[in-house]
């Protein structure tokens, strides 16, 4: 045969062709035993099973002279095929996927895949997030972005990288394409592209098309006050940038009831948007961007239109507000109020008011001095304060009281909720009203009877009661948990009394929940039936999943713990919490059973069963 390179290419066409080389077909070309030794030594074929296929570096050879001679379908099947036949082959993936960049991105994410699971994971992680921004890609690979940080892109095995291309890697990361864009042109002017960045530099003038459309789109739809539509087209994104954020923020503030907190600093745009604050985050977004060409920044004039839109709803809901307050309820309104209100107190324990002004309040007072077994207190600072009323036992002891406010104290920390509602109970009837009492009374209701409604109404006489005590409480944020349970829109710090924590809370109420669910599932329950029955929502859901698929893992139920898995992966409206979770046992699931073993018995028949309901 004569070792030449014709012959070689010749085995990879054949190849191509038939899929199988065999002896025989080797003895067409002419190669000898010895040649055939030659070939399997210097790895230009290899032995795989009883015939041969050539190596992955000679069909990339091959390709490249299929595009030399200007056979660009056969070079593209070639380069498939070396691809396929090493997934590391990196010249042949960068190769499929420039093809695919330059033909609508098809297949694109299975090439760099191939690039993820390798040594050159950090250039797999930027195509990933630079393809995000172009096209939909699954849960699946959402997850890899959810942390992701400018190490992960930059940060090689051998620890170098190009000054330039990581300017450019940064400025992406930032979503400032448009200056990558313009860096990219700078590093192609000095020293040309190779391949990598030929990919990088298409994809970025696909990401600004994109975005520059995507801006002109949301604009119009603002302006037309299409709100909805708005929220539907940012949630889907993968990874937003900070105008983009703030934008949804805003756009879901018009699509629901929302009320200033003017109590709290707003020092910045975000903060003020956060605190609801419209007026203020207007008069700073016009002092950070008066200057700006709203023309060009269509994200910044989408920003203005909407906060200007908010800040004057805002200034109408205050001025009915004012009104509807200014209202002086009379003997006969407030008693009718009042005895709507003890109606319900057996059940609901306290009864609260709206807001309600110094008369109308000293009305309410008036009343309840014709209801000696009820306690008629308010709570707040300023013109307008909430009332709230509950039973009065004159006859309670309140020389205990102290000693009551220490085993509520310690009922607090130990997380016992159904002593931490007794005492409560108690101290309140006595007419002990204080913050952290109520606050308890929250806390109890959340852990006991998973009771949001209730516990917000107390969480609320807490927080006004604070603002008299000039304490250090604030139940703002765990409030705001409680009535927006799927947003996940804001970060938000922890609430912190010297009782107990949010975070302690939370969890306490995530252990006990888990074990009413674990005893719900061996009763024979489903999954759906579960949720149903203790109404969960979406969130709460996916928990009790990833905590069953950590059960799983640790009991050797390894096929169940994935199937779980897969059911949090397919939601498409996983909180940050339970993103952190589910990566979390990803990366431990084959450790639970070493680290953490279990011997859990768990009723598998209608795990997964669909409800009927």
């Amino acid at each position: 045969m004569g070792d030449n390179m014709d012959n070689r290419f010749k085995i990879c066409e054949l190849y191509i062709d038939k899929k199988v080389i065999n002896d025989s077909v080797l003895l067409s070309l002419g190669v000898s035993k010895e040649e055939l030794d030659i070939l399997l030594e210097d790895k230009k074929i290899i032995k795989q099973g009883s015939g041969y296929v050539p190596s992955s570096n000679l069909m990339y050879k091959y390709a490249k002279k299929l595009l030399q001679e200007n056979y660009p379908n056969l070079a593209y099947v070639a380069m498939q095929e070396a691809s396929t036949l090493d997934s590391n082959n990196m010249d042949a993936i960068l190769y499929m996927i420039w093809d695919s960049v330059n033909n609508g991105y098809q297949n694109i994410l299975e090439y760099i895949d191939n690039i993820l699971n390798s040594k050159n994971k950090s250039r797999g992680l930027f195509y990933l997030y630079l393809v995000s921004n172009i096209i939909e890609i699954p849960p699946y690979y959402k997850e890899w972005l959810k942390y992701l940080s400018i190490d992960d892109l930059t940060i090689l095995n051998n620890g170098v990288m190009n000054e330039k291309e990581k300017k450019i890697i940064l400025s992406c990361y930032n979503k400032r394409f448009g200056l990558a864009k313009k860096q990219m042109k700078e590093l192609e002017k000095e020293s040309g592209l190779d391949l990598n960045n030929k990919i990088v530099k298409e994809m970025l003038f696909d990401i600004t098309r994109k975005n520059e459309k995507k801006k002109k789109d949301i604009y119009t739809l603002v302006k037309a006050g299409n709100y909805q539509e708005v929220e539907s087209v940012l949630a889907k994104g993968a990874m937003l940038s900070n105008e983009e954020k703030m934008i949804l923020s805003l756009v879901r503030d018009t699509l629901r009831e929302t009320y200033p907190n003017y109590s709290r600093v707003s020092r910045t745009i975000d903060e003020a948007i956060i605190n609801k604050n419209y007026e203020k985050a207007l008069k700073l977004f016009n002092d950070k961007y008066g200057q700006v060409n709203y023309e060009l920044e269509l994200n910044l004039q989408t920003i203005k239109i909407l906060l200007e839109y908010l800040a004057e709803r805002a200034k109408e809901k205050e001025v009915r507000k004012r009104i509807e307050q200014e209202k002086t309820l009379s003997y006969e309104d407030a008693k009718a109020l009042y005895l709507r209100k003890i109606a319900n107190i057996k059940n609901d324990l306290v009864v609260v008011t709206k807001p309600l002004n110094k008369s109308s309040r000293q009305m309410m007072y008036k009343v309840a001095k014709e209801f000696p077994d009820t306690l008629c207190s308010s709570a707040g600072v300023g013109k307008d304060k909430i009332v709230f009323i509950t039973d009065y036992d004159r006859n309670a002891d309140k020389e205990i009281r102290k000693e009551l406010v220490q085993k509520l104290i310690i009922a607090g920390k130990t997380k016992d909720f159904t002593t931490e509602l007794e005492l409560a109970v108690r101290l309140i009837r006595s007419g002990y009203i204080f913050a952290h009492v109520f606050a308890s009374l929250g806390y109890a209701y959340l852990g006991l009877f998973l009771d949001r409604k209730r516990a917000i109404e107390f969480f609320t006489i807490a927080n006004e009661l604070d603002k008299e005590e000039g304490s250090t409480y604030d139940f703002t944020n765990l409030i705001f948990r409680l009535q927006n349970k799927d947003d996940s829109s804001y970060e938000k710090k922890p609430v912190t009394t010297e009782f107990q924590t949010e975070n302690d809370f939370q969890d306490n109420i995530s252990d006990n929940l888990f074990s009413m669910e674990l005893k719900l599932l061996n009763s024979g329950l489903s999954l759906d039936e579960i949720t149903r029955k203790l109404n969960l929502t979406e969130d709460q859901s996916l928990i009790m999943y990833l905590n069953l698929a950590r059960e799983c893992f640790s009991s050797g139920y390894d096929t169940v713990g994935e199937k779980l898995l897969k059911l949090v992966i397919k939601s498409k409206n996983k909180t940050l919490e339970v993103s952190k979770l589910l990566k979390e046992i990803q990366s431990r699931k084959k450790f639970y059973k070493i680290q953490e073993p279990k011997t859990l018995t768990l009723n598998l028949k209608n795990m997964f069963k669909k409800s009927t309901l």
